[in-house]
């Protein structure tokens, strides 16, 4: 695999990005976004990729997300996801959720743990199940 990526301040706290990635027989990936302090939005095409490494086809999507530090060290999470998958030996799906969720960052900004969701949107192919999770991250 091969990638490469670029990015461009537009202005004072907005950022622009570019990237594309070749990889060994699954085709390219590019992508481009905006990214400011408390909002991001960013589109990709997968040209070898419908769903995973197994399934050949392409994949465009795009999602937006926005965040708020609502106490010190307490962030606010929103997001919307919508992808859509062209596999070459099947039918097309559609991905769509929504997340929510609860970060504390701690330790001097090393650590966060998050309480994420993930609900389904009535454009989601088949019957997808929302999920509730915990995460831990650590940043070195």
């Amino acid at each position: 695999m091969m990638n490469g990526y670029i990015q461009y301040d537009l202005a004072e706290g907005i950022t622009w990005m570019n990237g594309l990635e070749i990889t060994d027989g699954t085709g390219q990936l590019y992508l481009t976004g905006l990214l400011t302090p408390n909002f991001a939005a960013r589109a990709w095409h997968h040209t070898g990729r419908a769903d995973g490494l197994d399934v050949s086809g392409s994949e465009s999507g795009m999602m937006v997300s926005a965040m708020y530090e609502a106490l010190k060290g307490v962030y606010l999470s929103t997001a919307y996801t919508y992808a859509k998958h062209r596999p070459d030996h099947a039918d097309d799906e559609t991905t769509s959720f929504m997340q929510f969720g609860i970060w504390y960052e701690y330790g001097g900004g090393r650590f966060a743990t998050a309480f994420d969701s993930r609900f389904y949107m009535k454009n989601a192919s088949h019957d997808p199940s929302d999920q509730l999770f915990l995460m831990q991250y650590f940043y070195w």
